[in-house]
Parts: structure tokens; sequence; C-alpha cells
């Protein structure tokens, strides 16, 4: 087999052809050896192996280490195909998280204080669930989750309000953090300083498809989210020691609450 023949079966470009004809001084209508032939096959895998490794980097988020939208949406193509086929044996459902005021504490604390805010629930959110079930970024502040063997809502709704019950902790751990950098206690509750999640879920069944799902955990979720008003994270809720990275940018007025 000559080089062409061999390129064609290994699927190699025609720069790369160039290049390895190159490598291996021959011409690529030229025989190649046995040893020849397995060099370029090892390369090409090698290559190969390379463009898959580049596009799994580029498709993972830095900050949190979760696969991005790409991913979540081709996962949860393949996974509905099969629960299509035996809804018992492949069955699955969504959860969607939603981190409150993520744009407030980049402009308040700074973007360093928002990584930790993102890292902080990329944390829970693994604690939240068992190990083969899949987590994704799929926007600045958003989320996904694809829970395996949930049957019913009941079950899903369980495993949410777990990844909530995670969720707190590592906010409350955060906060501590934040007042212990700056040797400043603070007495803020959580809800004081913001950081919070709004969720949503949705199962599916043989009638829907997967852009359903979707709209389904998405609509739950915004609707958690205007219940609670989406009151902003003021200046006056940040400890106190982090006020000096703010001084003097914003003027302070106070705003009763809603009765």
């Amino acid at each position: 087999m000559n080089l062409e023949e061999l390129g064609q079966v290994c699927k190699l470009t025609p720069e790369e052809l160039v290049d390895e004809a190159s490598r291996l001084d021959v011409a690529s209508k030229n025989e190649l050896t046995d040893n020849q032939a397995f060099s370029v096959i090892k390369n090409s895998i090698n290559g190969y192996q390379t463009k898959l490794d580049a596009q799994l980097k580029d498709s993972i988020d830095y900050l949190t280490g979760f696969p991005g939208r790409n991913m979540f949406e081709g996962q949860i193509a393949q996974h509905h195909a099969r629960f299509k086929r035996d809804p018992q044996k492949n069955s699955y459902g969504v959860l969607e998280y939603d981190l409150d005021h993520l744009k407030s504490v980049n402009d308040l604390l700074g973007h360093d204080a928002g990584d930790d805010y993102l890292r902080a629930f990329a944390c829970a959110a693994r604690e939240g669930v068992r190990d083969g079930d899949q987590w994704f970024r799929i926007g600045g502040d958003e989320f996904a989750a694809i829970i395996f063997d949930v049957n019913d809502d009941i079950t899903l709704q369980l495993v949410e309000e777990r990844v909530k019950e995670k969720t707190i902790e590592q906010f409350n751990l955060l906060i501590a953090n934040w007042s212990d950098r700056t040797n400043k206690k603070t007495d803020k509750t959580l809800s004081n300083m913001g950081l919070d999640v709004s969720s949503g879920r949705a199962l599916p069944n043989q009638d829907n498809d997967v852009l359903t799902i979707i709209k389904k955990a998405d609509e739950m979720l915004y609707e958690m989210k205007e219940s609670k008003g989406n009151k902003p994270i003021s200046v006056i809720d940040i400890p106190v020691a982090f006020n000096e990275k703010v001084a003097g940018k914003f003027t302070l007025f106070y705003h009763p609450p809603k009765r």
C-alpha cells in the first residue's frame, strides 16, 4: 500500500499527507514498508487523540470543571433516545439551578468573589448527587444536571432539595471565609448576603421531546426566581471590610421593604 492509499484509510488531510511524505522522505505513490505504514497509522491515531483532547478541553469550564451547554444538549439527546426505547431501564430527570445575584457579587466584591461563588456551588452540586449523575455549566450563572434512575417527581425533588441543602452549607462557609480573609467577623445571614439558588426540575415522558423537558425545568426555575422578588444585594449587606472596595463609588439610600 502506498502513502496516498493509506492516507485515505486514515482520513488524512492533504496537508497531513504532505507532512507524512516529508517525514518519511517518500513520494505519495511509493509503496510503504511495514514499519513506515505502522508509523503513519500511529501518527494518525496520536493526531486524532490530540484533536479530541483539545475539543474536550474547550468544552470543559475551567472554573467548575463541568462540561458546557453543547455537551449538555448532546448528552440529554442521547439519554432521551435511550429512554424512548426503554423508559423503565433508562429513566432520568433534569435539574436546573441559577445562582441568585452573581452579577451583584461581581460588581460589589470583584470577580474573584464571583468565582468563589461559582466554585462553592459546584462543590455543593457534586456532593448533592451520586457519582454517575452528570453536571453541566450551561450559562454564566446557570447549571443543569442529568439525574439517572428516577421514575417519579418526588424522588427527583428529593435530589433537588439535597443539592440546595449542600449549597446552603457551602455558601455559609463562603461567607465565613470572606469575613476571615479580611479579619472581620460578620453576623450577616445568608439571606442578607443574597447568596442563594433558584431551581427547576422536569421528567421526560414518551410524548415530549428534549426541548419540552428543558423548557419545563426553565419555567419552574424562573417562577421560583420571580417569587423571591430578586431583591438586589446592597453594599449594606456586605461585610464591613469589603466596603472599602466600593467606598466612594455609590450613594446609599434606604428603601424600606414592601409589605
